[in-house]
């Protein structure tokens, strides 16, 4: 979006983590996120999107994106939406990145400086009122 600073998280060689929001509905966690292709892949990897309480996962959404990251071409941007049920009012963590389903393996995170994500993943915090 114009005005914001992207994020550049680098996600493997597949793709740039741009942009996350969370909307906090009714019903449901609304998770807006912006990737932005980085390479060409043959592989269709699967994000997951975990809502935590604690260290616990109370919801997800993990499945491909649309289009799958075989398709994505250097330079694309694709925007998701991720649904996750409404938790009662509290904090709570929202854990997400990419991973190859066949084998389980995470796509390894780094910010442009090199340091890396604990466990392969981008958490943001959420008030839920």
């Amino acid at each position: 979006p114009e005005g914001v600073e992207p994020l550049q998280i680098v996600v493997g060689d597949v793709a740039l983590l741009q942009d996350v929001g969370v909307e906090v509905q009714e019903e449901t966690l609304l998770v807006h996120v912006i990737w932005e292709a980085r390479d060409t892949t043959l592989q269709n990897y699967t994000t997951f999107m975990h809502l935590r309480e604690g260290e616990s996962v109370i919801g997800n959404d993990d499945r491909q994106p649309i289009p799958p990251t075989s398709s994505w071409a250097p330079g694309e941007v694709v925007i998701e939406t991720y649904t996750l049920p409404r938790p009662a009012s509290g904090r709570y963590s929202i854990a997400m990145g990419l991973y190859d389903a066949a084998q389980g393996t995470r796509l390894a995170l780094s910010e442009s400086s090199g340091r890396s994500f604990v466990d392969s993943q981008f958490v943001v915090t959420v008030e839920v009122p």
